[in-house]
């Protein structure tokens, strides 16, 4: 992709620069009109780790309270108490996220994870 944009800037015409070097046409006149201080903002986070880290005072508080947890009974408790409060719900693809990273997810148990349910059809 690089070779086609150099080429192209320096006036090969584009049509022939990517049928030689199989890319898109699209693609290189894409890049061709982006500003040159452009940035991918798919890769930009808007974390907040003071926030996090509440969360996971949040989650380690329901994990002590019952041994047999998962992130999806945690995400309701917490949320639970959250609309109590008349806070917000958190996501629970969130809470998945940060107990990952703070390792505070359940093991699925067995060498292949958990067992399949029995089949009663």
């Amino acid at each position: 992709m690089d070779c086609a944009l150099a080429l192209a800037k320096q006036g090969h015409p584009i049509q022939s620069v990517c049928l030689a070097l199989g890319v898109a046409r699209s693609n290189v006149c894409e890049r061709l009109t982006r500003p040159e201080d452009w940035h991918d903002k798919r890769k930009q986070t808007n974390r907040n780790p003071e926030a996090d880290a509440l969360l996971v005072e949040a989650i380690r508080g329901v994990i002590a309270e019952s041994p047999m947890y998962c992130y999806r009974s945690v995400a309701r408790q917490i949320n639970g108490a959250r609309d109590e409060q008349g806070l917000g719900a958190v996501n629970h693809k969130r809470i998945y996220r940060v107990m990952k990273a703070h390792g505070l997810l359940r093991s699925r148990g067995g060498k292949h994870g958990a067992a399949p349910a029995a089949h009663r059809g």
